[in-house]
């Protein structure tokens, strides 16, 4: 029998890419979501695009294929799961963002005030006791 790539409807969070990927290759679902999320991480936009990509031109398994002893996850479950992983891939870089722009924003300031002690028009002394 020929190993066709297909999207699993019954064990999936958003699309099925992962677990069709996970069947296709013989491996465990969770580590190919740990891949997409890892390479997201450092790839950046182009993987979820490449997910979005799948999710449209893999096709999905026939419900008919499915095992009977093949549990559905609920779907609540799901559309939880859903927005978690989305909401993973737009807080974590906005989130970095709003760190790197404080981190800076921390690191002008520094920079300042230490440029102004060493030219000495500025003091610790009177930043402390100024009223």
């Amino acid at each position: 029998m020929e190993k066709k790539l297909l999207r699993d409807p019954y064990n999936r969070i958003l699309g099925g890419v992962s677990s069709g990927l996970a069947h296709f290759w013989g491996l465990d679902t969770s580590l190919i979501r740990v891949a997409w999320v890892g390479l997201t991480l450092i790839g950046g936009l182009i993987i979820p695009a490449i997910y979005l990509v799948m999710w449209i031109i893999v096709p999905k398994q026939d419900p008919y294929t499915v095992p009977e002893n093949q549990p559905r996850p609920s779907r609540l479950g799901s559309v939880a799961k859903g927005c978690g992983i989305i909401a993973l891939f737009v807080l974590v870089p906005i989130l970095l963002f709003i760190g790197l722009i404080v981190f800076y924003m921390l690191l002008f300031l520094f920079c300042g005030i230490q440029n102004a002690i060493d030219m000495g028009t500025f003091s610790l002394e009177q930043f402390f006791n100024m009223q």
